[in-house]
């Protein structure tokens, strides 16, 4: 009896090796959303449609699928390649990677370059959807405006969609976002604290000076008042728009604190 159960704890103890000594390690979720930037650039994601679907959240697919089929006799909403920034002569790429964590999303950057110009960098942002990695965003960063020669600041691909095609249908019941809503989404820092508005309407405030994460909630803005709605409060602030960069909050009429844009 006692050698049949050493041989069952021997014959356990060699499955188990084998199995844990064979299976995959899991990836992780740096190593995957680097991985999934790779093969999304590998795609046709301007005609293909399925791309979007696949890669993107719903709201970010449906606007890129907006731009990607105009009306007939029309050209696609960006010109040329949305990422490659071109419509000939494709850019060396210089560099994908190192992702890097940004609160609970995942910064993949992917550095371009065209012969004759600057460098270029698509940072492409997921985020994750119903158990998914998933693009939320890419931001552009480094291009030429053609009319000023000059370098262009960082671009949101889903905040200039949301401007050109109207914002997809939110949890928070808005149907679009207008202007100054685009404008506040982002990241602030205002007195002491961070706040992060995102374009699905959820925010989260943080510590601005180590990106720690305090607590999470919503918003929304109508007109000049903006709902903040977390577990511990709820607030309705008058605010002030002075560029795409700062904005003022109205505590008195004698008494304002300025927010500023977070790079």
């Amino acid at each position: 009896m006692k050698k049949k159960l050493l041989n069952h704890i021997f014959l356990a103890g060699f499955l188990s090796l084998t199995l844990s000594s064979s299976a995959e390690p899991a990836k992780s979720s740096l190593q995957l959303c680097e991985e999934k930037t790779k093969a999304f650039l590998k795609t046709d994601y301007v005609s293909d449609p399925k791309i979007p679907n696949t890669f993107f959240t719903p709201e970010f697919a449906a606007l890129w699928l907006k731009a990607c089929n105009p009306p007939e006799g029309e050209t696609i909403y960006w010109g040329a390649d949305p990422i490659l920034e071109t419509q000939d002569t494709d850019p060396k790429l210089l560099s994908l990677g190192p992702a890097e964590t940004d609160g609970e999303n995942i910064a993949v950057p992917v550095v371009y370059k065209h012969q004759g110009a600057p460098s270029y960098s698509k940072v492409f942002v997921f985020t994750q959807h119903k158990g998914r990695w998933v693009i939320s965003d890419i931001i552009t960063a480094g291009t030429i405006n053609p009319s000023t020669g000059k370098a262009n600041g960082r671009e949101s691909e889903f905040q200039k969609l949301s401007k050109e095609f109207g914002a997809p249908s939110q949890e928070l019941g808005q149907n679009s976002l207008d202007k100054n809503s685009q404008i506040l989404i982002g990241k602030w820092e205002i007195r002491t604290y961070g706040y992060h508005f995102k374009a699905d309407g959820t925010m989260e405030l943080f510590n601005p000076d180590d990106g720690s994460k305090l607590s999470s909630g919503t918003w929304s803005l109508k007109g000049n008042q903006l709902h903040i709605k977390t577990s511990e409060q709820e607030q309705n602030i008058k605010i002030k728009i002075l560029s795409q960069d700062a904005w003022e909050w109205i505590v008195t009429p004698d008494r304002t604190w300025e927010a500023t844009r977070l790079k």
